[in-house]
């Protein structure tokens, strides 16, 4: 598959600051998007996050916890899953004039998605199990391998592959990234879960509604800048292999001369 190195400002960013400046740049473009994506994740997130809550509890004193534990750990999963493939389409479709009808296609993208992440988590867990340093080292270098499924139609052991290729000489490059924007997210997620704390063990209706604001209020503000953390750089990945091969045909032909 040929490599997509374009954007919506003609051309791909490469060095750690400009693609930086273009996740923060992009982050209005997509907030008015991805509004009703990341309220549709919020009220979600607050439905099964509670009954979660609630079945660990049950956990935690040596009960079983319902079927309802059981379905919003499932929901919570394919949810997620689910709207984090139609924020990367949406974020495609107003940076790159991608196609529309992002809930309709995420749906035929969310096996593999899930399939994707379960192996991710087992490889990442194996890692971090052996030791430390390999598990944090897979979870960046196969971190792009959602999206390469979501933009670039692979499958999954495809994108695993893919993901490697791609973050194997911009490794640091790529943790950088994935520090900087986790930092700047964690920051709402933080203030929204202070007051969270408290609220989820309250018994009455009023406050949870004062949890799925909170929790909606959190996910408008991050998954924009999420999303396009996740285009900008595989955009940014693909333009710096792309390079790294013209590079190297370049000393290939002058060798040869």
């Amino acid at each position: 598959m040929a490599e997509s190195i374009s954007n919506d400002n003609g051309r791909a960013p490469r060095d750690f600051g400009e693609t930086l400046g273009a996740i923060f740049s992009r982050y209005p473009k997509l907030f008015g998007s991805l509004l009703p994506v990341g309220v549709l994740l919020g009220l979600l997130l607050a439905v099964t996050e509670t009954v979660q809550l609630g079945g660990l509890e049950l956990i935690e004193a040596g009960e079983l916890p319902g079927p309802a534990f059981y379905a919003a750990v499932i929901a919570g999963l394919v949810g997620n899953a689910y709207f984090w493939a139609v924020a990367l389409l949406r974020a495609d479709g107003v940076l790159a004039g991608g196609g529309e009808g992002s809930f309709s296609r995420a749906r035929g993208m969310l096996l593999p998605v899930l399939g994707y992440a379960l192996v991710y988590a087992l490889l990442v867990m194996l890692g971090l199990v052996l030791l430390a340093l390999p598990g944090i080292f897979l979870a960046v270098l196969l971190a792009p391998g959602v999206m390469l499924i979501v933009l670039r139609d692979s499958g999954v052991f495809a994108a695993l592959k893919r993901s490697a290729v791609l973050v194997w000489g911009s490794w640091w490059f790529s943790l950088g990234i994935l520090l900087t924007v986790t930092l700047v997210a964690v920051i709402p997620v933080s203030i929204a879960e202070a007051f969270l704390v408290d609220l989820r063990a309250s018994p009455d209706p009023g406050d949870w509604m004062t949890v799925a604001a909170l929790n909606v209020a959190a996910m408008v503000l991050v998954l924009p800048l999420l999303a396009s953390m996740g285009y900008t750089l595989l955009q940014a990945l693909e333009a710096r292999r792309h390079n790294a091969m013209m590079e190297r045909e370049f000393l290939r032909e002058a060798g040869s001369r």
